[in-house]
């Protein structure tokens, strides 16, 4: 939050600490932006060695989300920073917090643009939260999702709330399956 405050330039972007960036990643998101008008540019990412993209195309921010939902990430993405005024990631969450922003962000963007290229490069770290066996920390996604799907604007669109909960049951599977790799399961 301290960054979004002190950002003063047009555009936001955010970079993990041990991912990186393709050295062009920045300026093929700016271009699009303003090819296209966008408010959020977006990119295709690598992850262990695979090649993770969305469709290419031009999309309002609920359909990005749509068709988009296990790809909130905030890291392959560049903002106009108008887009994110008075928006900050919540202090209270520890797990989950960046699917929330990306989320708000999205329900605020008028035009998304996605791009197919793989140009961001996560790095699957082992010991980050989201690869930790069961934490109580992993329950905040729940919360998330619990305030996403009662809000109005959410509970009017059916097919968005349905999004919305496919991508919580996958977050369950996800959740006991690291339960029971780690034996949590057994007497």
């Amino acid at each position: 939050n301290a960054g979004l405050k002190a950002a003063c330039g047009q555009y936001i972007g955010f970079v993990d600490g041990d991912d990186s960036v393709l050295p062009e990643m920045y300026e093929i998101l700016f271009e699009n932006i303003i090819k296209h008008n966008a408010d959020i540019s977006v990119c295709g990412f690598v992850c262990g060695g695979r090649n993770i993209s969305g469709n290419q195309g031009l999309f309002n921010g609920e359909e990005f989300i749509k068709s988009n939902i296990k790809r909130l990430n905030i890291w392959n993405k560049l903002f106009k920073r108008e887009l994110l005024q008075d928006l900050f990631f919540e202090n209270n969450l520890s797990y989950a917090e960046d699917f929330l922003f990306c989320f708000k962000a999205l329900m605020r963007a008028r035009r998304v643009f996605s791009d197919t290229r793989s140009l961001y490069v996560y790095n699957v770290n082992q010991q980050s939260a989201t690869r930790q066996p069961f934490s109580s920390k992993q329950l905040a996604s729940f919360k998330v999702f619990k305030a996403l799907l009662s809000d109005e604007s959410v509970k009017k669109d059916r097919s968005l709330s349905n999004a919305l909960e496919m991508y919580k049951v996958y977050n369950m599977v996800g959740f006991l399956r690291s339960f029971t790799d780690k034996g949590y399961d057994k007497p």
